[in-house]
């Protein structure tokens, strides 16, 4: 992503035409007929490396055409956010690789590629949900890009799940192991954050704050917590039974583990908080106001 952006997409992308377009041409000059010719750019590395690098290109300009459909510019902490997130996954990613590398295919990577930019998708989707509480300025079109949006993630999710599962299945346990527990982790994700989403949209017609709101939040991430250890504790079991102790996995588990206590005991707080708080913060009344400075100190207007 940072060489598409420092170079330009569109020199990328007009290089990459270039070069494909002289890979072929080469190969039918040397051949002369069209299937030797496919064959010889089969069997070539470098050809090949070409034909896979525009291959790249064009994935990334839909990425982008995505993007700028349903969540247009970026903002600062969205990228920061997005570039951070993604090195980590990366990384974890191809440590989890490491276990299926005898599966190691063009194919495989095309699904890697796919699963960063959905899990990237994600990212965003979340950070514009928690945008919500942070300005007014929400309008029908934001709605619309929303559900629009996490509709297409949770479809795509529930496919992948369901089309890895069908392959384990009848082929034994495979790289669509990796991949389905992946996107179920994602599906576990995009529903959290349509019901912070609906929770957001409710809150933001009250006319009063609703202070049940942060009990609710504390509740989801209780359960979405205890769901992700269930999954990973799964395929944990899962790739020691069928392939070898998972070192990588140890650490999710463990990030895991301690984001579902955190959330545990977030939940815990939150209901002592709120459980007597009308008892210790009863509303004042209007003979009260009336003998106070009854200006909010915050919004500077009148109680």
């Amino acid at each position: 992503h940072e060489i598409m952006s420092s170079i330009g997409y569109g020199t990328v992308l007009v290089g990459s035409v270039g070069a494909t377009v002289a890979t072929v041409w080469h190969a039918l000059i040397m051949k002369k007929q069209f299937y030797p010719a496919m064959v010889h750019i089969a069997s070539s590395n470098l050809s090949s490396m070409v034909l896979y690098f525009q291959l790249a290109v064009l994935g990334f300009g839909l990425v982008k055409l995505f993007q700028l459909i349903f969540f247009g510019r970026l903002r600062a902490s969205e990228r920061e956010h997005l570039n951070t997130n993604m090195w980590i996954s990366v990384t974890e990613t191809l440590l989890a690789m490491t276990i299926f590398r005898d599966e190691f295919t063009a194919f495989f990577v095309a699904v890697f590629g796919f699963l960063l930019a959905c899990k990237s998708f994600h990212w965003l989707t979340q950070d514009r949900v928690e945008f919500m509480q942070q300005t007014t300025s929400i309008n029908w079109k934001f709605h619309l890009k929303m559900n629009s949006v996490m509709s297409i993630l949770m479809t795509i999710n529930a496919a992948v799940v369901y089309y890895a599962a069908q392959r384990v299945m009848t082929e034994g346990p495979s790289m669509f192991l990796l991949f389905g527990f992946e996107f179920l982790i994602l599906a576990i994700s995009i529903t959290s954050t349509f019901v912070q989403y609906v929770l957001h949209s409710i809150d933001g017609r009250q006319e009063e704050p609703w202070e049940n709101k942060t009990l609710y939040i504390a509740f989801l991430g209780v359960i979405v917590g205890f769901l992700k250890l269930v999954v990973y504790l799964c395929f944990f079991f899962i790739l020691v039974n069928f392939y070898t102790l998972p070192l990588h996995i140890i650490i999710d588990l463990r990030h895991t583990f301690h984001k579902f206590v955190e959330s545990l005991h977030n939940l815990i707080q939150a209901r002592k908080a709120t459980s007597d708080l009308d008892r210790r913060f009863p509303n004042p009344t209007a003979e009260e106001l009336a003998s106070v400075d009854s200006t909010c100190i915050i919004c500077r207007e009148t109680l």
